[in-house]
């Protein structure tokens, strides 16, 4: 899958595929009581922030990828993802809160 195209327009995401370094530090989170599991992130994040987990759930796997873009935040059908820019008087999750 290297190499791909970002499967939405940059102007939805403003993702463009290129960048140098991390550009993420958005702060992202799953709710696991509400995530089904569907992957519809999984397959829409531009950045490939999330990974299934064990349980055929959704994780956070790379939160050092992610550009804010909301693709996430607004398509999942079970509203288990949030997502927060960095700055903007950003609140870091608290210690060994589940979210990344």
């Amino acid at each position: 899958m290297a190499g791909r195209a970002a499967p939405w327009p940059a102007a939805v995401c403003g993702y463009t595929g290129g960048g140098e370094g991390p550009v993420g530090g958005a702060l992202v989170r799953v709710d696991e009581k509400r995530c089904k599991g569907c992957g519809i992130c999984v397959g829409l994040c531009p950045r490939r922030v999330f990974v299934p987990d064990e349980r055929g759930k959704v994780r956070v796997g790379r939160p050092e990828e992610c550009v804010a873009c909301g693709l996430c935040d607004s398509l999942c059908p079970d509203l288990a993802i949030t997502v927060e820019p960095r700055g903007k008087g950003r609140k870091e999750a608290p210690a060994g809160a589940a979210a990344v």
